[in-house]
């Protein structure tokens, strides 16, 4: 099992397009998928994924009440259409962990043993919050890669320290290495070149373009159409998870 984080402190870089149609990607090519929504403020990959379940299902079972012991994952979890697997968040949930974390901040190095029983999966993709809160950190000390959905602009740079940062923490607190990596995402084509290129950082070959079809994929819950350019980048992405795995 590979448990992926898409991590960034910075909001409209296309992290949650990144776990959800990546997902499909692997999930299309025969893997068993399941994605976990950290990001409790907007929930933008439940409402995706879950969008006829009811406020009152969600609440009943989502992260929060896995993190603090109150449901097992396999209790959490959401089947789908689409074949990928989900846990889910609600806005209600950010603020019951934050909390609950306060009380008990064992939760935090509790969690990446939690999730590291799900060996029925392939792959555990992992979406956070583009802020410093429980759901983040959870997300960071849980994965086996830590992967920043990125384009070269002004906070960039500082951006992509600020997560190595909690990555390198991790790795002291846990004794446990995680790979962390750039994927180019809602960038031009030159733009993409350029941030491959950079040194500082460990790059994925893929990128993904910037595209209306995908933001207007994921504002209405529906795949991206096969065949078409953004598909087919998320089809190269998934690819080298696989090889990498």
């Amino acid at each position: 099992m590979k448990i992926i984080t898409f991590a960034s402190l910075k909001g409209g870089v296309g992290k949650t397009s990144c776990a959800v149609f990546v997902s499909q990607a692997l999930a299309q090519h025969g893997r068993k998928v399941l994605t976990i929504d950290m990001d409790g403020p907007n929930n933008n990959l439940t409402d995706y994924f879950l969008r006829k379940q009811t406020v009152d299902e969600l609440e009943k079972r989502n992260l929060g009440h896995v993190i603090v012991g109150a449901l097992s994952p396999q209790e959490a979890i959401f089947r789908t259409d689409s074949q990928v697997d989900v846990i889910a968040a609600t806005q209600k949930m950010s603020r019951y962990l934050a909390v609950e974390m306060g009380r008990d901040p064992g939760l935090l190095l509790r969690f990446p043993g939690i999730i590291k029983r799900l060996v029925e999966y392939d792959f555990v993709i992992m979406d956070t919050p583009p802020a410093y809160v429980p759901e983040f950190l959870c997300g960071i000390y849980a994965s086996q890669q830590v992967i920043v959905p990125a384009a070269l602009h002004r906070w960039m740079i500082s951006g992509f320290n600020l997560v190595k940062e909690e990555v390198n923490k991790s790795e002291t607190t846990t004794g446990i290495p995680i790979k962390l990596s750039i994927i180019p995402s809602c960038v031009t084509e030159k733009e993409a070149a350029d941030v491959v290129q950079t040194t500082q950082w460990s790059s994925f070959k893929t990128a993904i373009l910037r595209s209306a079809s995908i933001r207007n994929a994921g504002n209405r819950g529906i795949p991206l159409k096969e065949q078409t350019k953004p598909w087919q980048q998320y089809q190269l992405f998934a690819e080298e998870l696989e090889a990498n795995q």
